[in-house]
């Protein structure tokens, strides 16, 4: 019986990493970073909003708050209570998102000085970062 062992398992030939692949990667997380963050900042003023245009006779009669701009009532007990912890999900949310980006930039920076670009070409890489 012959031996397998030079046959298998199959050897697979490490392939040269496409920097440009990984630049594409770091920059479409990018984007993606960045919508969410404006998201973000977009959502945190529209809460902060309606919570300065709540009244104290609202406050005190727990009427419902009329959301601005969407003038959707909602449950003022609710809005108090659920706000926060929605923001707080966000906010986690987002972090993960900037962790991530942050590794995938990482990744490709070490790549560019693994296989020693020259400094011109790298000022040209790294300028979008």
């Amino acid at each position: 019986m012959t031996s397998l062992r030079c046959f298998w398992p199959p050897q697979r030939k490490k392939s040269a990493v496409d920097i440009d692949a990984l630049r594409e990667s770091v920059n479409t997380a990018s984007t993606h970073t960045r919508r969410v963050f404006l998201t973000f900042l977009v959502f945190c003023a529209y809460y902060t909003i309606t919570v300065l245009t709540t009244t104290h006779v609202q406050l005190l009669t727990e009427a419902p708050i009329k959301l601005p701009i969407l003038q959707i009532p909602i449950p003022l007990l609710w809005f108090y209570s659920c706000g926060p912890f929605v923001i707080v999900g966000f906010f986690i949310y987002l972090v993960a998102q900037i962790f991530l980006l942050n590794e995938k930039a990482n990744h490709w920076y070490n790549q560019l000085k693994k296989i020693q670009i020259s400094p011109n070409i790298l000022h040209n890489y790294t300028h979008l970062l």
